[in-house]
């Protein structure tokens, strides 16, 4: 029946270890199990809603309400009774230890004086386990950081359960480490207690011996030092499995090592993935940005087309409306178009022999101004020598050279007339020749935008042409591009399926499926300090 009420029961339980670490949700049978495979130790807490939480050993259904009995007045627990088993058949404990239930132990318990734990507690190394936990922590954030990156949430949150779990069993392995030093402690005070009881009973039956019989005196004495005899055996066993427990605690030391080692392995994988899944991301992303980017071009593309196909169809509904006139006034039209275009023609030619013969004048006038300038240098020098060096000079020079035939000056009042004359000329020339290459180039334009309306709609289909052999050819890079996306999508994500089965893979690995692996992977991961030792 109580078989069948746990089958039916449908609770989710959560497990917290040292108010921080919370695993979960598991079921009523699941945390059952766990309380018999010894994961659930004195101390730890549970809860439904992970609001309201209660000491483990208070539920009743987890049945811990069970001390190993170490034989020397040692008590550990309370643990499940499997797990106290487990406990035994491990060897942490001496071969004379044996199971007791809670309530033989409950007023023992209760009267036991903490002081000596208080004491343990003082001589406890605090510096070497307040490193040992920032060291643990800085781990711990590292790790949380490098995850913190990750995009797909799913192995964002294993991974990070994972780095729980193992900061989880740190922390564990360090109450166990704590737990098992105290104990230690307590074997060696109560190992001591007993030799100074021993030897204060010595002292005692020393007195009594020269009181009683000398006979009764040896027989006592006998007695005594078998008894030490004993105790001496037993504090040399204890000092055999205090080494036992160091050359453990160096083997868990190692294997602790090899895990952290594997740990890092598996944080340098996901950083390579992740930098896999952001090349990909932005591949992706430029990918995208291309498509938008051919799609705008092509969508301006199609517009500037539509709004040509537009112009040719009212273009053809004119020349249709033309053509639909009678062939009278078709044939004047065209008469009249060839009729103006001999025209423009004639008026083309006729511009081009004028221009050629105002470039002949032109250069005629070039000339003549050439050999102007020539005569009014020659002038120019001639009058400078006319000069001399002073007004007096060049009156001297004046009456001297001035001629007596009038015809001098009537020569140079026509040079003058001519040289007016001439500058006159050249700038009405200049301004003809502007007026005619004006013209020309009005005339030019005129024909070269009468061809370009000729040829437009050859051009244009030609560029609709190309546009499409473009679009199609864009259309199948994108297509190309977007399978590419897609297959490292799938092996992003086939990667990310073979690191989570590598994780749970090396979870069951390392996770014991007995409780007595489970008590030996503990009493493995026990790590003794060198200053720990038993006195002898």
């Amino acid at each position: 029946m109580a078989e069948l009420n746990e089958q039916d029961d449908q609770r989710q339980w959560f497990l917290r270890i040292n108010g921080e670490t919370v695993f979960g949700p598991v079921s009523t049978q699941g945390l059952v199990v766990w309380a018999e495979q010894g994961r659930i130790l004195p101390g730890h807490e549970v809860s439904q809603d992970r609001k309201k939480w209660v000491q483990a050993v208070a539920v009743e259904l987890l049945d811990m309400r069970w001390f190993v009995d170490d034989g020397d007045g040692e008590l550990r627990g309370p643990l499940n009774r499997m797990a106290a088993d487990a406990l035994i058949k491990s060897g942490k404990v001496s071969e004379s230890a044996q199971v007791v239930a809670a309530d033989d132990v409950e007023a023992e318990a209760a009267a036991a004086p903490p002081a000596g734990e208080k004491r343990a507690r003082d001589t406890m190394p605090e510096e070497v386990l307040q490193r040992r936990v920032r060291e643990l922590e800085t781990i711990v954030s590292e790790q949380r950081e490098r995850l913190s990156k990750l995009s797909d949430a799913n192995a964002l949150e294993t991974v990070q359960q994972e780095r729980e779990v193992l900061a989880a069993l740190l922390k564990e392995a360090e109450a166990q480490k704590e737990t098992v030093v105290r104990n230690a402690e307590k074997d060696a005070r109560a190992n001591e207690r007993k030799l100074d009881q021993l030897r204060q009973q010595i002292k005692r039956l020393e007195q009594q011996r020269e009181e009683e019989a000398l006979a009764e005196g040896a027989q006592r004495i006998e007695a005594l030092a078998a008894d030490l005899a004993q105790a001496s055996a037993r504090a040399e066993t204890a000092e055999a499995a205090r080494a036992a427990a160091e050359s453990r605690a160096r083997a868990s030391e190692a294997e602790w090592e090899e895990e952290r080692m594997r740990v890092k392995a598996l944080g340098q994988k996901l950083e390579q993935a992740e930098a896999r899944a952001e090349t990909a991301e932005v591949a992706l992303a430029e990918a995208e940005a291309r498509a938008r980017a051919d799609e705008a071009s092509l969508a301006e593309v199609l517009n500037d087309a539509n709004a040509r196909d537009i112009g040719y169809q009212e273009k053809i509904a004119e020349l249709e409306k033309m053509c639909a006139q009678p062939p009278e006034e078709t044939a004047r039209f065209f008469a009249d178009q060839a009729a103006v275009y001999e025209l423009i023609a004639a008026e083309v030619a006729e511009l081009a022999s004028s221009l050629e013969r105002e470039k002949t004048q032109a250069e005629q006038l070039k000339t003549w101004s050439a050999q102007r300038q020539q005569s009014l240098l020659e002038r120019r020098q001639k009058l400078l020598k006319h000069l001399g060096g002073s007004p007096g000079d060049m009156t001297r020079r004046t009456a001297r050279e001035q001629p007596s035939d009038p015809q001098a000056a009537r020569l140079r009042a026509d040079l003058e007339n001519l040289r007016v004359t001439y500058q006159r000329e050249m700038r009405l020339a200049e301004t003809k020749e502007r007026e005619l290459q004006e013209k020309v180039r009005l005339l030019e334009s005129e024909s070269s935008r009468l061809l370009s309306q000729i040829v437009a709609g050859e051009k244009r289909s030609q560029q609709i042409e190309e546009l499409e052999v473009q679009t199609r050819q864009r259309e199948h890079e994108l297509a190309v591009e977007r399978k590419n996306r897609e297959e490292e999508r799938e092996q992003f994500e086939a990667n990310q399926r073979a690191l989570l089965m590598r994780i749970e893979t090396l979870e069951r690995a390392a996770k014991p499926s007995t409780p007595e692996e489970i008590q030996s992977s503990e009493a493995r991961s026990v790590k003794l300090a060198s200053w720990m030792r038993l006195k002898g």
